[in-house]
C-alpha cells in the first residue's frame, strides 16, 4: 500500500484529476492518498520506529528545512498546514522506495506521467483538447504551449517540467539496452513539446542538463571532448531556438526586467531580515512595497471646453495625463529568489543544503551492478535539471523537489545497509521463579542433594564433511514474495553531515548569493 500510494501522489500531481471535472474535485482525492499514507506506515510489516526517520544525511537536514520553514514564518501554524502533505510524501518516499526495484517501478512511473502531461499539450493542438488548452495557448499565452492545469497554464512552467524526462528515458530504455529506435521516436514528442512552449530558460536548462548527464561518470577525456563537441555545435543550435535573440538585449526585454525587479526584491528581503518575509508571503509583500511601474508611459490626451466667454463656448483645452506610477504583482520566477526572501539566509543554507547532500551521495556512491548505476544516473539528471531550473522557475517546496530527495535519501539508505528487513523482536521480560533464586544456596549447602552434570562425551577425532548451510543473501535481489529483500549491494560510507559539509555548503551559498548579485547587475 505504501508503494502505491506514492504512486497516486505522482499522479494527482502530473494529472490532476481533482482539475478535470467538479465531481472528482469533491471526492477531495489529496486528503484520501494522505490517508492511505497514514494507514500504510502504520501498518508496515516492519514497523515504524523513530529511528527510521533520521537515517540519512537527507533525513536530518530535510526535517530542518521543514522546522525552519515553520519556524521563519509569521503564521507558523498556517504553514504546518500547508507542507504537513509535503512531509508525509518525503516519510513515504523515503520509507516506501527500500529497494532498487521499486526505485525503478518508482522512477519509470514518473517518466510515463510526465509523457502524459506532454502528449495531452501536444493533443490539444490537434483536436483532442478535454482541458481547454488550446484557448490558453492562442490568447493569454500568445502561441506558446500550455497546457490548462493549474501549474502547467504557463509556457515556461510546463518546459520546465518536462526536462528531465529526457535523460529519464534516455537511462530507462537505452543506456546498456537494444532499443535505440524506439527511444528516439519517443524522444520527438517532448522535444517538439519544448520547442512549442518557446521558453528561453528551459533551452538553456535541457542545453545543461544534456551536457551534465553526458559527461558524468566517464573518464576526464572523454568528459572534455563531449564538452567542447557540445560547446562547439550546441550554442549555434541554441541561437536558432525561438526568442533566444532576445538575450541579446536584455536591458529592454520587459519580460526579463521583471525578473530582475523580483529577484532584486528577494534580495533585498533577504538582506533586511535574517527569517525572510516567511512562506508565501514573497507575493504580497512584493505588491505591498515592491518597485513602482508605469504601464503606459505614452500620456493620454485629454480635451476639455473652456471657459464661456460672453455666453459662448470657450476654446477647447488640451491636456496630456501622465499615468501615475503604481505597485504591481510579481511571482518570485525563481526557487532560490524565493527560498532566500522568503526564509532568509538560513532558509537559503538549508535548501543550497538538501541539493548538496543529493549530489554528494550521488557522486560517491558505488554501485555494484547496472540497475543501481541506473538508478544513479536517473537521480542526478533530475537533482541537476532541478537545480538548473531554480535559476528561472519558482519550484519551491514542489511535489518534485521532495520525491527527488526522498528518492536520493532512501537509495542512500539501501547502499548504506539502513533497512530494516524485518520488525526486530522486542525483549521479553523473564518470569520470577523461587527455584532458581534459591538453587546458587541450597547447591552450596547442600551439594550431593542436586543432580551432578553428565560426563562430557569423548570427543571424536574424525573429520566429517560439512553440511551445507542456506545464507540469504542481501544484495537487492527479489525474495520469496516476488520483492526485493533489503540490504546492501553498493556501498557508501558517508552517514553524517560534519564540519567539512557545512564548510561546503556555506561556500556553495555564498556562490549563490554571489550569482544572484551578478544576474542583478548585469541584466
Amino acid at each position: 500500500m505504501d508503494f502505491v500510494s506514492l504512486i497516486l501522489v505522482l499522479i494527482l500531481y502530473y494529472l490532476r484529476p481533482q482539475e478535470w471535472s467538479g465531481v472528482l474535485s469533491t471526492l477531495r482525492p489529496i486528503q484520501i492518498v494522505s490517508l492511505l499514507i497514514l494507514i500504510s506506515l502504520f501498518r508496515r510489516k516492519r514497523g515504524l520506529k523513530l529511528r527510521d526517520f533520521f537515517q540519512t544525511p537527507h533525513d536530518w537536514i530535510m526535517f530542518t528545512y521543514f522546522g525552519w520553514t515553520i519556524f521563519s514564518s509569521p503564521t507558523p501554524y498556517e504553514v504546518l498546514k500547508n507542507i504537513q502533505g509535503t512531509i508525509l510524501y518525503y516519510i513515504i518516499g523515503v520509507q516506501a522506495l527500500t529497494t532498487i526495484p521499486r526505485l525503478r517501478k518508482f522512477l519509470t512511473w514518473w517518466a510515463g506521467l510526465i509523457m502524459g502531461i506532454v502528449v495531452l499539450a501536444l493533443l490539444s493542438q490537434h483536436g483532442f483538447d478535454p482541458l481547454g488548452s488550446a484557448d490558453l495557448t492562442e490568447g493569454v499565452m500568445k502561441g506558446r504551449l500550455a497546457l490548462n492545469l493549474s501549474i502547467f497554464n504557463n509556457a515556461n512552467s510546463l518546459a520546465h517540467a518536462i526536462i528531465p524526462v529526457f535523460p529519464m528515458l534516455y537511462f530507462l530504455l537505452f543506456w546498456k539496452r537494444i532499443v535505440m529506435k524506439a527511444t528516439l521516436a519517443i524522444m520527438i514528442l517532448p522535444f517538439w513539446c519544448l520547442y512549442l512552449t518557446e521558453s528561453k530558460g528551459a533551452f538553456i536548462c535541457c542545453f545543461i542538463t544534456i551536457a551534465t548527464v553526458l559527461t558524468f561518470g566517464r573518464p576526464l577525456l572523454v568528459q572534455a571532448l563531449i564538452i567542447v563537441g557540445i560547446a562547439a555545435v550546441g550554442t549555434t543550435v541554441m541561437l536558432a531556438l525561438p526568442r533566444m535573440s532576445e538575450l541579446q538585449n536584455t536591458k529592454n526585454n520587459p519580460a526579463i526586467q521583471g525578473r530582475i525587479a523580483a529577484a532584486t526584491f528577494g534580495m533585498k528581503c533577504m538582506e533586511e531580515s535574517w527569517t525572510g518575509v516567511g512562506m508565501g508571503n514573497f507575493v504580497g509583500e512584493f505588491l505591498r512595497r515592491g518597485p513602482l511601474r508605469v504601464d503606459n508611459p505614452v500620456p493620454k490626451e485629454k480635451i476639455y471646453p473652456g471657459p464661456a466667454v460672453n455666453g459662448k463656448p470657450g476654446p477647447l483645452i488640451r491636456k496630456y495625463v501622465y499615468e501615475q506610477p503604481h505597485h504591481y504583482y510579481k511571482a518570485p520566477h525563481g526557487t532560490y529568489n524565493q527560498n532566500g526572501a522568503e526564509l532568509g539566509y538560513p532558509g537559503l543554507f538549508l535548501f543550497v543544503g538538501v541539493l548538496y547532500c543529493c549530489l554528494r551521495t550521488l557522486f560517491t556512491a558505488k554501485t555494484r551492478n547496472d540497475e543501481e548505476e541506473r538508478i544513479r544516473r536517473i537521480l542526478f539528471s533530475i537533482v541537476i535539471s532541478y537545480a538548473v531550473s531554480c535559476w528561472m522557475v519558482d519550484f519551491f517546496y514542489r511535489v518534485t523537489f521532495i520525491l527527488f530527495v526522498a528518492a536520493t535519501g532512501a537509495f542512500h539508505r539501501h547502499l548504506a545497509g539502513l533497512i530494516r528487513a524485518e520488525e526486530e523482536p522486542e525483549e521479553q521480560p523473564v518470569p520470577f521463579s523461587w527455584r532458581k533464586q534459591l538453587q546458587p544456596l541450597v547447591r552450596r549447602v547442600l551439594p550431593s542433594a542436586l543432580p551432578q552434570p553428565a560426563a562430557p562425551a569423548p570427543i571424536s577425532m574424525t573429520l566429517e564433511p560439512a553440511r551445507s548451510v542456506a545464507v540469504p543473501i542481501l544484495d537487492g535481489t527479489t525474495s520469496e514474495g516476488g520483492e526485493a529483500v533489503a540490504g546492501p549491494s553498493g556501498t557508501i560510507g558517508w552517514r553524517r553531515i560534519g564540519i567539512v559539509d557545512l564548510i561546503i555548503i556555506w561556500i556553495l551559498t555564498w556562490a549563490v548569493i554571489q550569482y544572484w548579485g551578478y544576474i542583478i547587475r548585469s541584466y
